[in-house]
């Protein structure tokens, strides 16, 4: 209606932009921690989960338990940025 106030437009251009973005970083933060498991050694934990694709919750769990400080802290901070936005696989 062309009066009516309660109606908000959506900006679809806007939306599709951040989820590009977000896939965008997600890959990159994939990327990195399959380079990073390519210098751990073998048996390691957390290098195992990463080869299994692990969400990223548990992988920072093994990560602080194995020491990893790098990896661990590559994905503190990818988790607090993208936050509640994550699919379910990777922020379980």
């Amino acid at each position: 209606m062309p009066g009516d106030n309660n109606i908000k437009e959506v900006p679809f251009a806007a939306l599709a932009e951040a989820r590009r973005e977000m896939q965008q970083e997600i890959a990159a933060v994939n990327w990195l921690l399959e380079h990073l498991a390519e210098l751990l050694p073998p048996d390691s934990p957390t290098g195992k989960a990463i080869s299994r694709q692990a969400p990223w919750r548990e992988l920072l769990l093994l990560a602080r338990w194995e020491g990893n400080e790098e990896i661990a802290a590559v994905l503190e901070e990818a988790l607090e940025n993208l936050g509640s936005e994550l699919p379910p696989e990777v922020r379980r």
